[in-house]
Parts: C-alpha cells; sequence; structure tokens
C-alpha cells in the first residue's frame, strides 16, 4: 500500500464470513467463522480482560506500509487468562500525518472506553476482528462494529447477561465471581444510525469512479469456472447499484493482470491469492480520501483462505457467491458503510452460498439515494446533442463516448454522439433511468451513422442498441451490423419497446463492439423517448370507438422518415385523427398526407385541433433549425363516412 501525502485519507472496508469453515489449507481452527458467537469468542480467546482504554498511537508498518495503531488499556479484571496490568493491543487503522487508513475489520477506539476484550495470540489480537471488542458503561455492554461506526443501539443489553454467557462456556471457576464496579466516565452516546454514509464521497455524484474499473479475474477453486466467468459475476455485483435507480451509474472497462492494491490510475478488483487478508476476511475494498472526496479504490477478494462460486458452475456447496460478496464490496465504493440490518446488502457479515445480497434491502436504497439521489427522468426523454458535453440528467454512462462534430449531414447540428469502440464491448453511451410501467406505446428512436468522418467499423463492430430489463439484465433491442457500407447521412429509427421494458428502472444504452480499442466509430442523434398522449374523451358522444394503424412521414436534414403510430377513431366522427409523435424540429411533408390538399413542409409546433393538417407556420430552409416540440395530428379528408388510414 501507498500512502498518500498528508492531505489524502485511506479506508479500508471488508466483508467477513459466517457459518461455514474456509478452504485454501487452513486449520480446523482458523476454519471458523468471523460471526462467532460469545461462547466461541470466550472458548477461543487467550484471555479475556475489562478495563479502560489509556492511549492510543498510531504508526507505519515498515514491512507493509499500512498505518496500524498501538492500543493501550489498563486492565480491571481478568475474566480469562493472566498478563500484565497494560494490555498493549496493535490493530490495522489509524491516523499518521494527516493519513488515516480505517478498516471494517477492527473497531475504533477512543481514550476512555470502557471495554470488555477477547484476546489471542502472542501479538495480543482481538479474537474474531471486532467481535472481540466489547464496549460497557459497567450495567450495559454492546459488541462494537468495524468500520467507522462504533456501536448499534439496538444491540445493547446488560453487562451481567454477557459475563454469564461467558462464564457458562467456560471450566467452572474460570470467571471472578465479583466484577469490580465501574466509576468512570464513559458514557453510551448513540450508535448507528440505518445506512451509514463513509466520511468520504465522490465528488462526481454522476459519473463516480469516473474512468470505471478494472477486473483481475484470477480466482482459483473449481467453484470459479473460468476468468471471464468470475468477470461477468463481479459486474452483476456492480449491476445490482446500478439498477437502483439512484442517479448515477458505475461502469466495467478491461481485464487487468493486477494482483495488488496501490494508489493509481486503476480502481481494481482482482482475488488474492496470499495470506495478507487473514483468515477471518472473505474481501476487503482500500479507499483513498482526500478531505471529504474520495478519489480512489480497490478490492480483494480474498482466495487464500476462502472459496468463491461464480454462480454458474456446478453448486455452490459451501463456497461463497461472488455476486453476493461484490455486490456488498461495491457499495462500500459507492460511499456506504455497513448496514444495520442483518438482510441489508450492507450488512457486515455474509454466509457461504447466501445469495441474499445480491438484492438491495430497503436500507441500501435508502441510503444510495441519500447519497446520490434519485435517478429517474420523466417522459419525454430527447437529446439532440446540442453542446460538446453530454447532459448528467440524461446520460450516466459514458464510456469511449464524446458530443461532436465528426458525423456527416447530421439531422441536428452541430453536434451528434460518437461512440468508439472498445475490444471489451464497454464502448458506450448510457441512458437515466426512466419510470416507464403502465405507459404502454412507448417507442425509442433516433438517428444514427455508421463511420461519420473518422474511422469505419469492420465486420463484427457492430452498434448494438439494448435495454435493462426488470432483472438488470440487458435485452438487445436493435442491431446495426459495421459491415455496412460508410453513410453519408443519418437513418431514423423507431423501436416500439417491448412489455419487458416498461417497468420503473428503464434504461436504455448504444454500445460498440470492437476488435480494435477506440477507433470504430458510430454516431447517433435526436435520441427520444415517449408515448403517444392518452386517446381523448368520445368526440361526438355516441360512446364508441376504434382503433387502427396509420403511417405518418416528417423530413429532417433533408431526409423523408416514416413513424408508425397508431390512428384512433373516436366515435363516428367523418374527421378521425391520426396522432404521431415526432422530434422536435420534424417537419412533415404535406404531399405526402393522401387528401389534404396541401402540398407544402410543416414544422412540428403548437398546434389547434382542426380537420385535415395541423401545423406551425414553417421555418426558414436549411438542415439546423431550432428544435420545437408537439405532437402532429394528422386526419383524411372527408370520403364518405369511413376513416381512410394516413399512408
Amino acid at each position: 500500500m501507498q500512502v498518500r501525502p498528508s492531505s489524502a485519507m485511506v479506508w479500508t472496508a471488508t466483508l467477513v464470513a459466517w457459518g461455514v469453515g474456509v478452504g485454501g489449507g487452513v486449520g480446523v481452527s482458523e476454519a471458523a467463522v468471523l460471526k462467532m458467537e460469545v461462547q466461541e469468542l470466550a472458548v477461543m480467546a487467550d484471555r479475556i480482560v475489562i478495563g479502560d482504554v489509556a492511549s492510543i498511537a498510531s504508526f507505519v508498518d515498515e514491512a507493509t506500509g499500512l498505518i496500524k495503531s498501538r492500543v493501550v488499556v489498563d486492565v480491571v479484571d481478568e475474566l480469562k487468562g493472566q498478563g500484565r496490568p497494560r494490555l498493549r493491543l496493535v490493530i490495522l487503522g489509524g491516523t499518521v500525518d494527516g493519513v488515516t487508513l480505517y478498516t471494517s475489520v477492527t473497531p475504533i477506539f477512543v481514550e476512555g472506553d470502557h471495554v470488555l476484550l477477547f484476546v489471542d495470540g502472542p501479538g495480543n489480537h482481538l479474537t474474531g476482528e471486532f467481535q472481540g471488542a466489547y464496549l460497557t458503561d459497567g450495567a450495559l455492554a454492546t459488541q462494537m462494529q468495524g468500520g467507522t461506526q462504533r456501536f448499534i443501539d439496538g444491540d445493547i443489553g446488560p453487562l451481567t447477561d454477557l459475563i454469564d454467557t461467558i462464564r457458562q462456556a467456560l471450566p467452572p471457576g474460570t470467571v471472578p465471581d465479583e466484577i469490580t464496579p465501574y466509576t468512570g466516565k464513559f458514557t453510551f452516546q448513540g450508535g448507528a444510525i440505518p445506512f451509514v454514509v463513509l466520511p468520504c464521497t465522490w465528488s462526481d455524484e454522476v459519473n463516480p469512479m469516473e474512468e470505471g474499473y478494472r477486473i483481475n479475474g484470477n480466482c482459483t477453486g473449481p467453484g470459479c469456472g473460468s476468468s471471464q466467468l468470475a468477470i461477468e459475476a463481479i459486474n452483476r455485483g456492480a449491476d445490482v447499484w446500478n439498477n437502483a435507480g439512484a442517479d448515477f451509474y458505475i461502469n466495467y472497462l478491461d481485464t487487468s493482470t493486477a494482483q495488488a492494491f496501490a494508489l493509481d490510475s486503476v480502481h481494481l478488483i482482482y482475488f488474492e491469492q496470499a495470506a495478507g487478508l487473514g483468515g477471518q476476511t472473505v474481501a476487503a475494498t482500500f479507499f483513498w480520501c482526500s478531505g471529504s472526496n474520495m478519489i480512489h479504490w480497490d478490492i480483494a477478494f480474498n482466495d487464500f483462505n476462502f472459496n468463491f462460486w461464480d454462480g454458474v458452475t456446478g453448486a455452490c456447496s459451501g463456497r461463497f457467491d461472488i455476486q453476493a460478496v461484490a455486490a456488498h464490496e461495491f457499495g462500500h465504493t459507492l460511499g456506504l458503510d455497513h448496514s444495520p440490518f442483518n438482510g441489508a446488502t450492507m450488512f457486515a457479515s455474509v454466509g457461504a452460498c447466501n445469495l441474499a445480497p445480491r438484492t438491495l434491502h430497503s436500507d441500501d436504497i435508502a441510503g444510495i439515494e441519500f447519497i446520490y439521489g434519485s435517478g429517474l427522468t420523466s417522459l419525454p426523454f430527447f437529446d439532440d446533442f446540442p453542446s460538446s458535453t453530454f447532459e448528467n440528467s440524461k446520460w450516466i454512462g459514458i464510456d469511449g463516448a464524446a458530443s461532436n462534430t465528426r458525423g456527416i449531414n447530421e439531422p441536428s447540428c452541430p453536434n451528434s454522439a460518437n461512440i468508439k469502440g472498445q475490444v471489451d464491448g464497454g464502448g458506450q453511451l448510457l441512458s437515466a433511468f426512466m419510470d416507464l410501467s403502465g405507459i404502454p406505446g412507448t417507442t425509442l428512436t433516433y438517428s444514427y451513422q455508421r463511420k461519420g468522418n473518422v474511422d469505419p467499423p469492420e465486420p463484427g463492430d457492430d452498434l448494438l442498441v439494448e435495454y435493462a430489463s426488470t432483472s438488470g439484465f440487458w435485452v438487445e433491442l436493435n442491431r446495426h451490423l459495421g459491415d455496412g457500407p460508410d453513410m453519408t447521412t443519418y437513418e431514423f429509427v423507431s423501436l416500439d419497446l417491448p412489455a419487458g421494458a416498461l417497468h420503473d428502472d428503464f434504461r436504455f444504452r448504444f454500445r460498440v463492439l470492437s476488435s480494435q480499442q477506440g477507433l470504430d466509430n458510430w454516431f447517433v442523434d435526436d435520441v427520444g423517448v415517449d408515448a403517444p398522449p392518452p386517446c381523448p374523451a368520445d368526440l361526438d358522444g355516441d360512446g364508441s370507438s376504434q382503433s387502427r394503424t396509420c403511417s405518418c412521414f416528417w423530413r429532417s436534414g433533408g431526409s423523408t422518415r416514416r413513424v408508425r403510430p397508431t390512428l384512433t377513431v373516436m366515435g363516428r366522427s367523418r374527421y378521425p385523427t391520426c396522432s404521431c409523435c415526432l422530434p422536435p424540429g420534424a417537419r412533415v411533408p404535406r404531399k405526402r398526407v393522401r387528401g389534404s390538399g396541401f402540398g407544402n413542409d410543416a414544422t412540428v409546433g403548437p398546434t389547434t385541433r382542426r380537420p385535415g393538417l395541423r401545423f406551425a407556420q414553417p421555418q426558414p430552409p436549411g438542415d439546423c433549425r431550432q428544435p420545437t416540440s408537439g405532437w402532429l395530428g394528422l386526419s383524411p379528408d372527408r370520403i364518405g363516412t369511413k376513416a381512410r388510414s394516413v399512408r
């Protein structure tokens, strides 16, 4: 670990195991779980003491570069074992020259604390990490927590009950009959609140972590299957949070071969195959912070002491689910500490084959929305990329994409979105969340161009249009092949969204596949998501209505497009209206409207209901026009008493 200069802070969060033994050649005694009952702590500890924290001194361990602290405790009562009247603990974490390392595997001590400690080993380490430390005011006691929170209010109980449980676990006569009355000043000042935010979070809340993360899928053991399956499981853990509905997105960049955490330009996830993480830590996340801003993180899975499962290969069988563990660790990278709720993804411990952290608890969602806010974008959604920067309210995942003028004959100038290919398929433009539940007839519209003025795609370097299902998996909606001809105009596309897309966390993305990093170029413009307005009430009052399909045409950038909306014929009116949802600035070639008798174009804008074509005043000629918005209604001329579809 490299130590940041004095303005920075490093934070370490870990996920601990309970309920099973661990692999990696660890002996039976070390295979005990970290989620330990008091009886287990009492049996395993070499020494159990009650005392007062006299001093805390932090230092940098020269062998590891990690910040550690010496905690001196004046012993008042010995419940098990014998030792010096001053107990000296060495724990991970502390502050040196303004650099702070927190770790959720050890508690935070404060001078003056009155504590009950379970200690083992010649180096005086806490038994079971943070579970071996209790705070007490002489009457009540509670287990300390790892990380930034000291304890949880709901877990406070009588000190006598804790001591009685220790007595029952040890041979008779081990624990003294009388405990020295406490006359000090320590009192409980309140513990953790629901969802705990870390001392530092990302300054860019819409695009935290900025450039994304990389994964070394070097997982060993039969449950890992392959490196690729391990990578996919980790990415599913990230999508647990991406699909939470908060206003942010984190994205995967590429693979890595690195196997150590360091303060560098790469957010790394890897599988640690040495003994450095300790036998009771399933995974650890290391944070670098500058003031209140998080600037870097790395995640290490403990592949030395634990066996992992990719969720696909064979059965789980006593292994730890990679997706569940990754979901917990990603929660830390986004700024959340441990949750006090047992069923939460951010609860501090996890059992083998426990898949529950794959699904966020209401406390997890409340926490992530507290930090980032709700990410729902209301309809209509439309972007013609008017500037060289993307709007944060519309796009939350941008990888290898830019708003520029490299397209040819953009339908709305001067810019369009230029998406470059990524070898790992990560080149993308990802929309914000939208609530489409209960909105049938919603369409996704866009114009696209292959190549523009830059490097063209090759065969296989396709443009994919995808949406997120309710389960968080990406579903392909459309694909444009990379082996097509170079394009000098944009082609318009209108896609009806299927029922599986109509949910409250809908989002879509344009993604470019590529065999060459950053070379293959696709362009999209005039991207919209909208639904037709509700049908008006029965116009002629006879209580009847019917629907049929028609086609409406509009013109943009010199090209004629066609969309296929729904013609709603209300009652028996001779003048039914066909309403088309058109992009802002769309121009309608009147000559294509049968029976209308009009021969010039009209631009979509504010309209009034009337038979025939409804339109605003035409705008000056030219490809680039000031966008307006509205619904265009087309009505066929009176032909007997029947309605004719507009073709």
